[in-house]
């Protein structure tokens, strides 16, 4: 079964948020039928590129990198055959993926992506890595601004639900929670000076803002926790699960891995079963979301829930506060964070 080229999506994307800098253009190319005009290709070749069933010719190539780099937005010969010899070269990855080339592939309206951070966040500013932690927290808000609906949940049930005597797993989990909110606050944040940066000066600038804060959410384990605390919310600690799904088409589930090459996500291998199993992990999140094309609060996850005779198994977390919120907006409009 062929793999998503997202080699080739990140190179294109890439290409476009350079063009939409330059151009003050904020919408170009931002669906798959916008991006296959400018790139001269029908949408259903396009389509073909990003499920890596076909590859772009020399010719193909070509075409594309003259109409990307043309002369009118910055290019130059060596540019264009520099172009065209990366996205000639972008093939399918099996199993695994820079995480910051994942991300970029999946910043697009119709995306989902939920995270189950059983381990802290590469993009927590208390990551001894700085620059990854930068360039994480950066891709992430990119991806959220350009239409990711992105939630960030603690697979954790909250201290008091809990009656564990574990200190060192207190103690972890605790801190866990708070890089979690505070990743989120980092990532909306990035999301902002992106939508400020396409929008400058712009009457939509409010409802962009807007619109982004709705695309990002913070959940954590608000399920049935019997005695033995912490651990029967979720029985893994130390690695993180990437659920995502574009429209109709079959979820992935991912692993994180921090290699020498740097931060990777790597496919997991999964049965209909085991889908399925973590699926109903976030009930009702999918659900509504399937729905409503927009994540739930804690109140119309509980009304979800109360009609299916079920318990809803995860809480809205407010990770902002309406003051703070503003605050973080004006330092992206200042250009601070």
């Amino acid at each position: 079964m062929a793999r998503e080229n997202t080699q080739l999506m990140a190179i294109l994307e890439r290409e476009f948020q350079r063009i939409r800098e330059l151009e003050q253009n904020p919408a170009l190319g931002r669906t798959y039928r916008e991006m296959a005009e400018e790139l001269g290709i029908l949408p259903s070749t396009l389509s073909h590129y990003r499920a890596g069933n076909r590859f772009p010719s020399r010719a193909n190539g070509q075409e594309m990198a003259g109409l990307l780099r043309s002369d009118k937005r910055g290019g130059s010969d060596e540019a264009r055959q520099a172009l065209v010899e990366e996205l000639l070269a972008a093939r399918p990855v099996d199993d695994q993926v820079h995480a910051q080339d994942w991300l970029r592939s999946i910043g697009r309206e119709g995306h989902l992506l939920l995270v189950e951070f059983r381990d802290f966040p590469s993009a927590r500013s208390s990551n001894p890595n700085r620059q990854v932690a930068r360039e994480m927290a950066k891709e992430a808000g990119r991806a959220v601004a350009k239409g990711l609906a992105y939630a960030l949940l603690n697979p954790f049930a909250s201290e008091s639900q809990s009656n564990t005597d574990l200190i060192p797993l207190k103690n972890y989990l605790n801190s866990l929670d708070e890089a979690i909110r505070e990743t989120y606050k980092r990532i909306l944040g990035e999301a902002y000076r992106q939508v400020i940066s396409d929008f400058p000066n712009s009457d939509q600038l409010e409802q962009e803002l807007k619109k982004v804060k709705k695309l990002l959410r913070c959940y954590r384990w608000a399920g049935p926790s019997p005695s033995s605390g912490y651990l029967d919310s979720c029985p893994g600690i130390g690695y993180k699960l990437f659920y995502h799904v574009e429209g109709l088409e079959t979820p992935d589930l991912w692993h994180w891995l921090s290699t020498p090459n740097g931060e990777m996500l790597i496919r997991k291998t999964q049965n209909e079963a085991e889908l399925n199993a973590v699926e109903s992990r976030f009930y009702p999140i999918l659900e509504y979301f399937d729905k409503y094309t927009r994540f739930p609060t804690t109140d119309q996850m509980k009304g979800w829930a109360n009609g299916d005779l079920r318990e809803s198994l995860w809480g809205e977390v407010e990770a902002i506060t309406s003051k703070d919120d503003l605050a973080l907006i004006k330092k992206a409009k200042a250009g601070e964070l």
